[in-house]
């Protein structure tokens, strides 16, 4: 199950106050890194 990164998004900008342009670049790699793996990948 991928996190939703939208809504992680809008917590940290609306719950800590950081402002979106500051948390952009690091949920946009964390989106980038998703990668849908088997079960047997899990080690």
């Amino acid at each position: 199950m991928n996190p939703d990164v939208e809504a992680a998004r809008a917590y940290v900008v609306d719950e800590w106050g950081v402002a979106a342009d500051e948390v952009e670049r690091g949920f946009e790699r964390i989106a980038e890194s998703q990668v849908q793996t088997g079960l047997d990948r899990w080690t």
